[in-house]
């Protein structure tokens, strides 16, 4: 038989190799109808001879269910841990166990052989998304609608259409391949699984030893001596070693990277610890002497919080010559990580940890602190105290508290166990004398507290009476309502009881009446403020729930007659006298209001009326005519404020006093007054004078720069901007007229999704390109540069 190499048509697959006397036996071969070999790839060879992928998925889940049906026959529990028990329950010996891994080993075998990988190695849905790519960008040819592309002619399309079938045939044969492969890895993963199964069963026939994890047991005991007596003053015998197992879920992350708190722990306690960290515990295994360990469980036991301070490394170094005195005289464990002061311990020593650190930064805070928890414990005071009464001092009380802790210097910590339903205050500070006096005062405010509870409620009243609107209306300063067990406990001043509880009743009958509805037309629903409608209830005794959406607004108005057609009355002369007009804004004067914090809430709480944003910089106001002619006076009086540089010269301004001044640039050239978070920006306002730099997008692609300052402070801060420019200013303002979109070459590197480099398809898709930055680049960077690797057959 002849040899020669190349690819011949009207090949057959022939298996074995060539003998002397012509015969073929063993291997696989490529040979034409002229009995020529073909030289061919292992992928061709793999192609050409390997079974349909139907037909080897099919193999596979067979061999699978075999397998699997064996094993159930041999009472052999397929999800269970493998022990002695297993092995003692099946009955298959060693032989045939070893049989059935060595089917499985000829199954696998035999899959790996005939499996067909596509060329790319790619998912199915990756596959899918280059077709649905595909077909979308032929339709947008077909359709003729790409901007900035001429619409193809008949024979463009035609060829288009041709290379477009050809890459999706393409794309559906490689997909194809690997739902094949993904399926028969599945099918392979599980037989292993058996396999596996198998050879522990057949190991512990061989050998039946039902203790075969106390070596290793002893390993680990011997290990963890080895570390304990490696940090330990004097050696430690194996008897002496003893260990604990703790479970911690409060401060679980704290024993993973980057916190080194478990190394920590071994060097201070002289002990190992074994530990295993999940998502929402750590497991922790303690090794040394008996009182070692005992002191380390128990500072681990009290691990309740967690907290940590935003802190540059320059502010912790100044800390750092103290930290192992701060962390003896609060009883913690502090480190520096991911730019922040970490601290854990119990949370009472955390709290008192951070307020010394912050009176260490801030010498000028008046707020008492201890140097130690040996002070706070000499100084603490316990009061124990009613827990609705203590729930409701720490809640909405609790500015009553912090007055008490402004006046005498010291720090009220509020606690509560509803197991117990008893609440504790813990008083702290620097003199004792003022601590006992705060906790006097403390005690006077509890006893003027007084509580009732309401329990004659159904859960559809309690849901009423804990929801937004109720407590909205029920919001006051001088109650609180606490949700207790299948009803509700009101803690207020005892002598004004009496009038929140009949308020609450109140609302209840309210909610159940029969409401009306008070349609209000979209153009006026601007009109209608919170304030407004707290007034008008409080003024007519009636409760209102205010519904808006995009089709309607509408008010319910609950109450009895005379209250529901006072309601509507003032309602209607509320509309009656509002009114709204509508403020046209620059993009610089928009971005300064947007830019500026609560800028239009305190137009809003100024002149008691409602601002609506329209469009991009259209403002609406809403209210009476008097308010929102105020309004409109003092906006206008504010855009006359706003300069923009790009009409006008800074020299020609006559203002005196703090103005902005703005100016535009392209698309990405404001990062460069920016920096790197925000130094170039503060650097500049550090150096001119500067009060702000408001920075914000422009919807025609550009970006607003505007500058806050006097005229002076304007004037520096552009010649430093001058500076950082290369080109100047001049060249960078981005002057409306002047604005285009200049298009950029494609990147190199860029791989098309079609197959041949003169395709039209591949011409038109080319030009669609997003814009990118113009950069000085070299002849060869800015060439076309393709590559046919994404499609080697094609």
């Amino acid at each position: 038989m002849k040899f020669q190499k190349g690819r011949e048509e009207n090949s057959t697959s022939v298996h074995g190799h060539i003998e002397s006397n012509g015969t073929i036996k063993g291997g696989k071969y490529l040979v034409d109808s002229e009995g020529f070999i073909k030289a061919v790839s292992n992928n061709e060879l793999r192609r050409s001879g390997s079974q349909n992928p139907q037909e080897l998925i099919a193999t596979l889940k067979e061999a699978e269910q075999g397998i699997k049906r064996r094993l159930k026959e041999a009472n052999v529990a397929l999800n269970s841990h493998v022990d002695a028990k297993v092995a003692a329950d099946c009955t298959l010996d060693v032989g045939q166990l070893v049989d059935i891994v060595n089917d499985i080993d000829l199954v696998t075998k035999r899959a790996h052989a005939n499996l067909v990988k596509p060329v790319q190695n790619l998912s199915v849905e990756e596959y899918e998304e280059q077709i649905k790519n595909a077909n979308k960008t032929l339709l947008a040819l077909r359709s003729g609608k790409q901007k900035g592309v001429p619409a193809p002619t008949p024979e463009q399309l035609e060829t288009a259409a041709k290379e477009h079938e050809v890459l999706v045939n393409y794309l559906k044969e490689q997909m194809a391949l690997a739902v094949v492969c993904r399926d028969s890895k599945q099918h392979i993963s599980t037989i292993n699984s058996y396999k596996n199964l198998c050879l522990q069963i057949a190991n512990l026939k061989n050998d039946p030893k039902p203790e075969r994890s106390a070596p290793r047991v002893d390993k680990q005991r011997e290990f963890a001596l080895q570390c304990v007596n490696e940090i330990s003053p004097s050696p430690i015998t194996m008897q002496d070693l003893v260990q604990m197992r703790l479970i911690l879920i409060k401060t679980a992350n704290r024993f993973a990277p980057p916190y080194n708190y478990t190394k920590r722990l071994k060097t201070k306690y002289t002990v190992h610890i074994d530990k295993i960290v999940q998502q929402n515990e750590a497991r922790l295994t303690i090794y040394g002497t008996r009182a070692n360990v005992d002191a380390c469980a128990e500072f681990l036991q009290g691990l309740d919080k967690a907290h940590c301070m935003k802190m540059d490394m320059a502010t912790f170094k100044r800390l750092v010559p103290d930290m192992k005195k701060f962390e003896t005289d609060f009883q913690v464990l502090a480190g520096y990580f991911n730019g922040a002061l970490d601290v854990i311990g119990p949370g009472k020593h955390v709290d008192c940890a951070f307020k010394f650190v912050e009176s260490k930064l801030n010498p000028e805070s008046t707020q008492a602190v201890v140097s130690s928890i040996k002070e706070l414990d000499e100084n603490a005071h316990k009061q124990e105290l009613n827990y609705f009464v203590s729930k409701a001092l720490g809640s909405r009380f609790r500015h009553l508290t912090r007055e008490l802790e402004f006046e005498y210097q010291v720090q009220i910590m509020l606690q509560q166990s509803p197991k117990e339903q008893i609440g504790h205050a813990y008083i702290t500070g620097s003199d004792t004398a003022q601590v006992q006096e705060a906790a006097q005062e403390l005690v006077k405010l509890a006893d003027f507290m007084g509580i009732q509870t309401i329990e004659d409620m159904t859960p559809t009243d309690i849901d009423y009476i804990f929801s937004d609107e109720c407590k909205r209306r029920f919001g006051s300063n001088s109650a609180c309502v606490i949700r207790h067990k299948a009803g509700a406990v009101i803690v207020g001043p005892r002598d004004h009881l009496p009038i929140f509880v009949e308020r609450l009743y109140r609302l209840l009958q309210l909610r159940n009446a029969k409401y009306k509805e008070f349609p209000i037309p979209l153009e006026k629903a601007g009109a209608i403020t919170d304030t407004q409608l707290n007034a008008i209830q409080d003024w007519t005794g009636a409760i209102i729930e205010y519904r808006k959406s995009n089709k309607e607004c509408i008010c319910l108005v609950y109450g009895d007659d005379e209250q529901q057609e006072e309601c509507i009355r003032q309602l209607n002369d509320m509309l009656r006298s509002h009114v709204s007009v509508k403020v046209r804004l620059t993009p610089a004067q928009f971005a300064v209001l947007a830019g500026t914090r609560h800028r239009l809430q305190e137009y809003e709480r100024e002149f008691s009326l409602a601002i609506q944003i329209e469009n991009e910089c259209d403002l609406l106001i809403c209210g009476t005519k008097e308010r929102v002619d105020d309004c409109v006076s003092a906006i206008t009086e504010f855009k006359s404020t706003v300069i923009s540089l790009d009409k006008t010269s800074l020299e020609s301004v006559s203002i005196t006093g703090e103005f902005y001044a703005s100016f535009e640039f392209k698309s990405g050239q404001a990062g460069i007054i920016i920096g790197k978070g925000g130094s170039t920006k503060n650097e500049i306002i550090e150096k001119s004078g500067l009060w702000d730099i408001i920075f914000r997008r422009d919807s025609n692609g550009g970006d607003i720069v505007v500058l806050h300052g006097d005229k002076a402070a304007i004037s520096a801060a552009l010649d430093h901007i001058t500076q950082l420019l290369p080109s100047g200013l001049n060249n960078v303002l981005n002057k409306r007229e002047e604005r285009s979109n200049v298009e950029s070459p494609t990147p190199r590197g860029h791989y098309d999704a079609y197959s041949s480099k003169n395709s039209f398809i591949r011409k038109l898709s080319s030009r669609t390109r997003s814009v990118t930055k113009e950069r000085e680049k070299s002849d060869r960077d800015s060439a076309f540069s393709f590559e046919e690797e994404s499609f080697p057959s094609l």
